[in-house]
């Protein structure tokens, strides 16, 4: 997936094992294509990685909902608090707490260092 307008290409990983689909997405805003074009490869993502684009901007989250439901979600790439004027976080918490499209609720990955457990 990329930004065709700023020529820049970011890349996706899709880890499969004999019972799991985990998608790491790369940094571009996703759309209808990148969806699209991943259902080539798989039906099914059972744990989604990505940048909280994805579940922050309202238009990437229908086209998320629209094309695979995972049952797990981190979401990376967070500013820290101290250096967000622009009130990211509050407001990607608040579009996901709010959002009825049947998502999983998100694992906000704000602390370094921390680890978080994949679902069994």
């Amino acid at each position: 997936m990329g930004n065709e307008a700023l020529k820049t290409e970011h890349d996706s990983l899709l880890v499969e094992t004999d019972q799991k689909h985990l998608l790491i997405t790369g940094d571009a805003r996703p759309g209808e294509s990148f969806y699209r074009r991943l259902r080539q490869y798989t039906q099914k993502i059972d744990v989604l990685i990505c940048p909280f684009p994805f579940l922050g901007l309202k238009s990437a989250r229908k086209c998320l909902a629209e094309s695979f439901s995972p049952d797990q979600i981190f979401l990376v790439h967070l500013p820290s608090p101290e250096l967000d004027p622009g009130n990211w976080i509050s407001s990607t918490v608040k579009i996901c707490q709010e959002a009825r499209d049947g998502l999983a609720r998100p694992v906000y990955c704000q602390t370094a260092g921390t680890c978080y457990r994949l679902g069994s």
